[in-house]
C-alpha cells in the first residue's frame, strides 16, 4: 500500500510541475509573439507608422505627421535608391 501512495504522491507532483511549466511555457511563447509585433513595428518603413500605431513607442513629431500622411496616401515622399555618380 505505501508503494502505492508514493506513486500517486510523485504523479501528483510531476503533475503540478507539468502544470507549472507549461503556464510558464505560454506566458513566454505570448511574451515572444508581442516582442516579435513590436519588432515588426519597428522594421516598418515610414508610410505604415499611423498605420502600425508607433505613436505608442514615442510621440510622432509634428513635421513628420505631414509626410506620413502624404506617405500614407500613396505619394513617394521617401526615396528608394540613391544613385551615385
Amino acid at each position: 500500500m505505501a508503494f502505492i501512495k508514493a506513486l500517486v504522491v510523485q504523479h501528483q507532483k510531476r503533475s503540478l510541475e507539468k502544470r507549472k511549466l507549461r503556464k510558464m511555457i505560454n506566458r513566454m511563447l505570448r511574451r515572444v509573439t508581442a516582442i516579435s509585433r513590436e519588432l515588426h513595428t519597428l522594421n516598418s518603413h515610414p508610410s505604415d507608422w499611423i498605420e502600425l500605431e508607433i505613436s505608442e513607442f514615442a510621440r510622432i513629431p509634428n513635421c513628420m505627421m505631414l509626410i506620413l500622411d502624404l506617405a500614407g496616401q500613396g505619394v513617394q515622399v521617401f526615396s528608394t535608391s540613391r544613385k551615385v555618380s
